[in-house]
């Protein structure tokens, strides 16, 4: 009988190890505020029913010794999810993509890359949600093929297709 009870505490004890010791909880984050992230971790904003997961970091800096003809960056992967919104992957570098906005339902979504360190697979990252009567777009115009112009319309401020397109 006592054997059943060691077993039974150890199997329990097992059980609640690979049920919550291998898996990194949900960590929530606060829009237009700069937090940390690190590698395979989720983050999710509640009132924006917004998930944003950490998939990989990416290091094309030039190795030392080497003579490189570009430098490289440190980046890092995002996936961005929620309800009734399509997955969409994020790409922050250093140097290239220090921040990008996408469409989240009609509104725009931004991030930034605030700061970040490979070696150790952290970063810091802001993400914002402007919506879409708040984004103001600059009122240059492109120029279309038949000879009329079209603007930047909100929330990404991409030009507008010109006629036919």
């Amino acid at each position: 009988m006592r054997f059943f009870a060691i077993t039974s505490v150890v199997l329990a004890l097992a059980l609640f190890a690979i049920l919550f010791g291998c898996t990194q909880g949900v960590e929530n984050f606060s829009l237009n505020e700069a937090f940390a992230v690190k590698e395979g971790a989720v983050y999710q904003n509640l009132s924006a029913g917004l998930s944003v997961k950490v998939i990989s970091f990416a290091d094309s800096r030039c190795p030392k010794n080497v003579l490189c003809v570009w430098a490289g960056e440190q980046g890092i992967n995002l996936l961005v999810s929620a309800p009734n919104f399509e997955d969409t992957n994020v790409y922050l570098g250093e140097t290239t993509k220090v921040s990008q906005t996408i469409d989240f339902k009609g509104d725009a979504l931004g991030f930034t890359l605030v700061s970040i360190n490979v070696d150790n697979n952290t970063a810091e990252i802001k993400v914002t949600l402007t919506p879409r009567d708040q984004v103001a777009c600059t009122m240059d115009a492109k120029m279309c093929p038949d000879g009329s112009a079209v603007g930047r319309v909100p929330p990404l401020c991409n030009f507008s297709p010109c006629p036919g397109e």
